[in-house]
């Protein structure tokens, strides 16, 4: 299907392109020496071919360093609209200037290139298109126009392999990696190879053996073409031992990740894991034997140079809302993951409005993302999946951008930038009970539905057989209060996409729900991360989620006297404390004036005696507390 661009959308990206303030990048001169808007309409259009509007000139260009250059009288609607019809003429132009303007031939440096890139694709992707990387220039990114969106394979932090794969025979050009077939059959599965390398001709090094999966054949033997630089996506691969990950580090240094991706490696990329775990071949091949399994979950762990028994133990700087001196620095410590009594596998965040908890969380998920590791100390943890959820307007999680790092948002935001319809919730729920289903989680979607619903609910939902009814929860989903569908579909989405690992990113759960759904919420998460050997960071301001919570995984942010950012611990242990004790540990209400303090003093003025305080403020027997009992005392004797 060839891309189509309605004229209103060019006029969209046209406006954002021509409206910052340096879209011309390094063509930004004014003169003939510089590389100026002349050179850059060059890259666009074949302007010394292009017949002049005016019979003093031979050409476009003259017309154009006329105008632009010597007398400097067409601003860029003249240029681009009138003289070239930018948006009224062949697509193939329009295309070409979206595509020059991200160009590393224009910009001059990756964060430059990107920001474009964002802000056009944001406009793309109501049509189903968007910039994708193509390839490195001079080791920055190069976008082409593609149809379709989230294309995977295009990785923003990697750059592509270089070094060719040659398969059973003599290698032309050095260095190479040679793959040889050794044939072995697992269950009808013919996968294996051993993977060399040549630095030269006579200098061969043994990497390792390697299974190699093709998605659409059970023998992937004469399916991979030789002299190639990186596999195609329907391939995945996986080392069969940890060694071979270490030898490849060894020989490549820095640069693994470049052959690793191009080799579409299960055990580095786990979003390439997540296309290929629950197929038969995966299974009964590139898996079968019990070290390739251990090599599957651990080579992270080599690779990154980190201990098999890291402890999730780390600092995340962020960087707070209106305060821009310093970064802020959060210590987050979920101990081991993978161990089956870890009692720190949610931490919440809490405080008042406005101090940056949802901006701690969105920073943490980008930072995961694009691999920023200055941001962390000692080093970025090693999740192989961030599943972010909010169901706030004013979230901040759905426009990330995923690139090598397996990132996936749930809630309510389109990426059209506008809020979701409940039908496009509901197709989307539907999309994740199938995932569900093709991941054999149907068990685990029950026990999690168990926690929130009543069984005899949850049962005309999932059948004694672990089959899921869509008629049912589609029936089920228009009739549930908002909170309950809310739960619902985290609960859905969460199960659906989670994987060994993970960390969960949840900005105010509590949103919509009443106090024993906050409460559910806690006890679903925990046995989902225990599942899942997973964790979870909540933005919170809920007291009662702190009340479910041990004090050493809560994390207070608050702001000193001069409004400078802080982060600090609970004075108190929350774990099942009264929740006004918990409320005033974190917001401090003891120092605050409580709008019932003023009514309860301007109920005492008016009363004679304590009696006639409480015939104003008693209702039937129900007896007062004794916080207030010793309040009206003390105002009784006190008021003037």
């Amino acid at each position: 299907m060839e891309i189509t661009i309605e004229a209103k959308v060019k006029r969209k990206i046209y406006n954002y392109v021509i409206s910052q303030p340096n879209y011309l990048g390094r063509y930004s001169g004014n003169s003939y020496e510089d590389l100026n808007i002349v050179d850059f309409l060059k890259l666009i259009w074949d302007l010394p071919e292009m017949p002049s509007e005016d019979s003093r000139f031979k050409n476009a260009e003259a017309d154009a360093i006329q105008h632009l250059i010597n007398n400097d009288d067409w601003d860029e609607e003249e240029t681009f609209l009138r003289r070239f019809d930018l948006l009224g003429g062949e697509l193939e132009y329009f295309i070409k200037f979206i595509e020059v303007v991200v160009s590393p031939t224009v910009r001059e440096d990756k964060d430059d290139i990107l920001y474009y890139v964002e802000g056009i694709n944001k406009i793309l992707r109501p049509i189903f298109c968007e910039l994708a990387q193509a390839e490195f220039i001079d080791d920055l990114p190069c976008y082409r126009l593609m149809e379709g969106l989230d294309h995977a394979h295009v990785l923003i932090d990697v750059i592509p392999n270089k070094i060719p794969i040659y398969v059973d025979e003599d290698c032309k050009t050095f260095p190479a990696f040679k793959l040889e077939e050794r044939i072995w059959d697992d269950y009808g599965c013919k996968t294996r190879y051993f993977l060399k390398y040549f630095q030269a001709p006579n200098e061969c090094e043994y990497i390792g053996m390697v299974k190699i999966m093709n998605r659409d054949n059970d023998v992937t033997y004469g399916t991979i073409e030789s002299g190639i630089t990186n596999l195609q996506q329907n391939f995945c691969s996986l080392g069969q031992e940890l060694a071979y990950y270490r030898k490849i580090k060894d020989i490549l240094g820095p640069e693994y990740r470049n052959f690793l991706l191009a080799f579409r490696d299960a055990a580095c990329f786990s979003k390439i894991c997540d296309e290929f775990q629950e197929t038969s071949i995966f299974r009964l091949s590139l898996i079968r034997d019990s070290s390739a399994d251990k090599a599957l979950q651990m080579a992270r762990y080599v690779l990154a140079g980190y201990s098999e028994s890291e402890k999730f133990d780390f600092i995340f700087k962020a960087k707070i809302p209106y305060y821009e001196q310093d970064l802020l620095s959060i210590r987050f410590n979920f101990e081991q993951i993978d161990h089956p009594r870890n009692l720190n596998r949610i931490v919440a965040l809490i405080g008042n409005n406005g101090v940056g908890k949802t901006t701690v969380l969105s920073q943490l998920a980008e930072c995961l993302v694009k691999n920023e590791v200055e941001r962390f100390s000692p080093h970025p943890p090693l999740f192989t999946k961030v599943i972010a959820t909010s169901y706030s307007i004013f979230d901040k999680f759905f426009n990330i951008e995923s690139s090598s790092f397996n990132y996936v948002y749930c809630g309510i935001q389109h990426k059209e930038g506008r809020i979701m319809t409940e039908r496009e919730i509901l197709e989307r729920t539907l999309r994740s009970l199938k995932q569900i289903e093709k991941l054999g989680r149907e068990k685990a979607l029950y026990e999690s539905l168990g926690l929130l619903f009543d069984k005899g609910m949850v049962d005309l939902l999932i059948g004694d057989l672990w089959e899921i009814y869509y008629d049912a929860f589609s029936d089920l989903y228009p009739k549930l209060s908002s909170g309950q569908s809310m739960l619902m579909n985290m609960i859905i989405e969460i199960v659906a996409n989670i994987r060994i690992n993970s960390l969960l990113l949840l900005d105010e759960p509590e949103i919509h729900l009443h106090p024993k759904g906050i409460t559910q919420i806690i006890e679903i998460i925990n046995y989902i991360c225990n599942k899942y050997q997973s964790c979870c960071i909540m933005a919170t301001h809920s007291s009662l989620i702190i009340q479910e919570l041990l004090s050493r995984n809560v994390i207070i942010v608050d702001t000193e006297e001069d409004g400078s950012p802080i982060v600090r611990d609970m004075r108190i242990e929350s774990f099942g404390e009264n929740l006004t004790t918990i409320t005033e540990d974190v917001f401090g209400r003891n120092s605050m004036t409580k709008s019932y303090k003023q009514t309860v003093l301007d109920i005492v003025k008016r009363s004679k005696d304590f009696d006639d305080v409480l015939q104003k403020i008693q209702y039937k027997d129900v007896p007062i507390s004794m916080g207030l009992f010793m309040l009206i005392d003390k105002y009784l004797n006190n008021h003037d």
